[in-house]
């Protein structure tokens, strides 16, 4: 099932990204938040394209909430700046997702265009070398067409010379 291979594979990069935020969070002491889900979710829709993005978005939107959002915020109510900071995340990897898949589908058109170009190359010379060998073909046969007017022109001409001379 496509669908849930993209979702899998968003899934592990998202956990990826996750986890290394933590990493990286006790080891700084800092959260450097939405800097670890830029090339997650870029790498998700890379692979997976624009739906595997959208969903690594959601995915890490989710889980950054229900891991680094404190519980007694959410249970006070008290969400603007998480509710902004999650719009912008939202929006932010909206973006990644579409221009990560945009690159990733520009670059397989140039390469199918490139291989299709290559085939036409390759055609033409080919083209070109049947070309070369019938225009050789035809001069040899040109050079025999004289070697063999030259040899008939001399053996009729000896006898009629001597037809000539004898008369």
């Amino acid at each position: 099932v496509p669908g849930a291979t993209t979702l899998f594979v968003a899934f592990l990069i998202i956990g990826a990204a996750v986890a290394l935020k933590l990493v990286v969070g006790q080891i700084f002491g800092t959260n450097i938040g939405f800097i670890i889900y830029v090339p997650a979710i870029a790498l998700a829709a890379w692979y997976r394209g624009f739906l595997g993005g959208i969903l690594g978005t959601i995915l890490g939107a989710v889980l950054d909430t229900l891991i680094f959002v404190p519980p007694l915020v959410v249970l006070a109510g008290n969400l603007t700046d998480y509710q902004l900071r999650l719009i912008a995340y939202i929006v932010g990897g909206v973006v990644v997702s579409y221009l990560s898949y945009r690159l990733r589908r520009e670059r397989d058109h140039a390469r199918l265009e490139s291989a299709e170009r290559r085939r036409a190359l390759e055609d033409v010379a080919a083209a070109q070398a049947e070309l070369a060998r019938l225009v050789a073909t035809e001069r040899r046969a040109s050079e025999l067409r004289d070697a063999y007017n030259g040899i008939i022109s001399h053996e009729l001409r000896t006898p009629i010379t001597a037809i000539y001379g004898g008369a």
